[in-house]
């Protein structure tokens, strides 16, 4: 496969509209080399949005890498990569190939195309939807059993059937952590979290604690809810915010938007973002602010550039809802920086740079995010934590 046809599929178009075609050229001894060539249609149309802000909108952009920035989120992320890795391992030892590296090329097109993130879709030359699977997403029903499958995997490292049974439903995912997607009765997509094998607290459950805070400062979140596992502890779903029944909604995290000045990024690179791409800067702004300062409430230091997100309307990109958001005992750093250099989740430190947040009211939020905070031992009891309070009682802000 040398070429494949980019489609936004974007929730607010009368049809789906073609951006582009991706397309790979292997120089021998060099590696892959790729092009994307804008179609005249999109260049020329009466809604044209760039899905970046590196990428220009010229007729053709070219790339060493596969980064073109408004595709990398196309590519899956840890876990999506660790199955496809395996499973394209697993097809090349079974055709008797030598085993190779997977490509970025093999990682985008190694995707599923109904839970790939966001609405754009990638079609082959034959225009059929790459890595597309009317039966990839298992119902929800069936949750159980794919936590058994993880178990056995972890304790026995049988590999065959867990890769077949969790690939198409996993592919798209990222992080560290096993998840799936699933769709319930109503046709809605949840990623659902698994509990590892070596986990030492309710992972998903504590999850749901922090989420519940969130709201409860004010937060706008992803949708969530847990339901028990088969050893007692709990899966966390949140439900897919780009999707909206069958319908698609473009997603970008901030990793694509903020790239390639990631590496050093922190929250006030997040914050000018903000203000430049949202279409109500003021608003967002003051919501990332208030996010700050709960992510510091409750130590919340896995905070990476893709763990933000936005959503792109037919007016312009809005800061997604929170997502991903877990109590840590382990150090106060955080992963993005706070300001340049700066990464430890100190109060006064936010509180400062509330001005570059458009907030004058810092106190006042700091004051409502706090005693929202302070229900945590409350929540616990009500969830069934109660006795895992002395393991989390350096996460939080307030006793």
């Amino acid at each position: 496969m040398r070429t494949l046809t980019v489609v936004a599929a974007f929730d607010f178009l009368p049809e789906p509209r073609t951006v582009g075609e991706l397309q790979r050229d292997s120089i021998p001894g060099r590696g892959d080399r790729y092009r994307f060539n804008f179609d005249p249609g999109w260049l020329s149309g009466n809604w044209t949005q760039p899905l970046d802000n590196v990428t220009a909108l010229a007729p053709s952009v070219f790339s060493r890498n596969l980064d073109f920035p408004f595709i990398i989120d196309s590519i899956p992320d840890r876990w999506g990569r660790t199955l496809i890795e395996r499973r394209h391992s697993r097809m090349l030892r079974k055709a008797g190939q030598a085993v190779r590296t997977c490509t970025t090329w093999d990682f985008l097109v190694g995707v599923d195309d109904r839970t790939r993130m966001g609405a754009l879709r990638f079609f082959d030359e034959a225009g059929k939807a790459v890595s597309e699977s009317p039966d990839s997403v298992p119902p929800l029903s069936q949750l159980a059993s794919f936590s058994t499958l993880l178990r056995d995997y972890e304790e026995n490292g049988v590999e065959a059937f867990w890769l077949d049974a969790f690939f198409s439903s996993s592919s798209s995912l990222g992080g560290a952590r096993p998840k799936i997607n699933v769709v319930d009765d109503d046709g809605t997509l949840w990623i659902a979290k698994l509990p590892a094998l070596h986990d030492t607290y309710d992972v998903g459950l504590w999850e749901e604690l922090v989420m519940r805070l969130a709201r409860r400062a004010g937060i706008h979140t992803a949708q969530t809810m847990t339901i028990p596992g088969h050893d007692g502890r709990h899966v966390l779903l949140s439900r897919r915010f780009d999707r909206d029944g069958d319908s698609r909604i473009h997603m970008a995290s901030a990793h694509c938007l903020l790239y390639p000045r990631t590496e050093d990024a922190s929250f006030l690179d997040l914050a000018e973002l903000v203000s430049m791409c949202s279409v109500a800067p003021q608003d967002d702004l003051h919501e990332l602010f208030r996010r700050l300062v709960f992510f510091a409430s409750v130590n919340n230091t896995d905070n990476h550039l893709r763990n933000h997100a936005f959503l792109l309307t037919q007016d312009g990109w809005r800061l997604a809802p929170a997502y991903d958001i877990n109590a840590s005992v382990h150090g106060r750093a955080s992963a993005l920086a706070i300001t340049e250099g700066l990464h430890e989740l100190d109060m006064s430190l936010i509180k400062s740079l509330s001005p570059l947040f458009a907030q004058d009211n810092a106190d006042e939020v700091v004051d409502s995010v706090l005693d929202a905070v302070s229900f945590w031992k409350q929540e616990a009891r009500e969830l069934g934590l109660g006795h895992e309070i002395p393991l989390m009682e350096t996460a939080f802000a307030v006793g």
